[in-house]
């Protein structure tokens, strides 16, 4: 994430906050993957997916977080 507020500051176009949340994404699928099997067995796979889209509701939350604190120092120096 502290890339993604680099690329900020240096002035990068929006869609560098969907790359940050779907790295962070990617990294939570593969947190959450080995407990699959045992949540598709106890039949609770909605309780998982809903688990997983909360992930990644607030990766995307935090991935524009960080874009918007990278451009607000960049705001700041130039103002």
């Amino acid at each position: 994430m502290l890339s993604v507020a680099g690329l900020a500051f240096a002035g990068a176009p929006v869609y560098i906050v969907v790359l940050g949340a779907a790295l962070l994404i990617l990294s939570t699928l593969h947190e959450y993957a080995y407990l699959q099997p045992r949540f598709a067995k106890a039949g609770a796979s909605r309780v998982m997916a809903g688990g997983v889209l909360a992930a990644a509701a607030m990766s995307l939350a935090f991935s524009s977080l960080c874009y918007a604190i990278g451009r607000f120092f960049a705001w700041l120096i130039a103002g």
